[in-house]
């Protein structure tokens, strides 16, 4: 048997119900968005140097960054579900993890060209290495969420 058949026999099993995928999405995106929001509180404590109260920084950013990783986990594990019913193949990591960071980097990209508001106070501009590592952090968001939303595979006894 070659290794295509094997994957078509192995998505032949794959569950409808993507409930559990989903919910193991969104756990990885709420794990994501709380590593995200010590390390962006950590980040500005480096670069101010003193903070004197950092749990105003992070407690009332929790909730937000934990419920939009979980969506974003969540829509993440119903773009893989979709795409492996779609085309009937059971991915494995490397591929939900590219799917994720594709997915998550597409998502904040349609939010960065869709956003209207023009920045009130003068900015410096930032290097194309600083938006390279930027890109790909925000891309990052979605690998966790890609790699635990597998879906189980049923194997009939025949």
């Amino acid at each position: 048997m070659s290794q295509e058949t094997q994957f078509i026999e192995k998505a032949k099993g794959l569950q409808n119900n993507p409930a559990s995928s989903i919910a193991r999405g969104s756990l990885g995106g709420a794990i994501v968005g709380l590593v995200m929001l010590i390390a962006s509180a950590i980040s500005y404590k480096s670069t101010l140097g003193y903070v004197p109260y950092a749990y105003l920084f992070i407690m009332p950013g929790l909730p937000l960054a934990v419920g939009f990783g979980a969506l974003m986990g969540g829509f993440v594990a119903v773009v893989i579900w979709l795409l492996s019913t779609v085309r009937r193949r059971a991915f494995g990591i490397a591929g939900r993890a590219i799917i994720g960071f594709m997915t998550a980097l597409a998502v904040i990209g349609l939010y960065a060209y869709l956003q209207t508001k023009t920045p009130g106070l003068y900015h410096e501009p930032v290097s194309w290495s600083g938006q390279v590592v930027h890109w790909l952090m925000n891309g990052a968001i979605g690998v966790l969420p890609g790699v635990m939303s597998r879906q189980k595979i049923h194997v009939d006894s025949d």
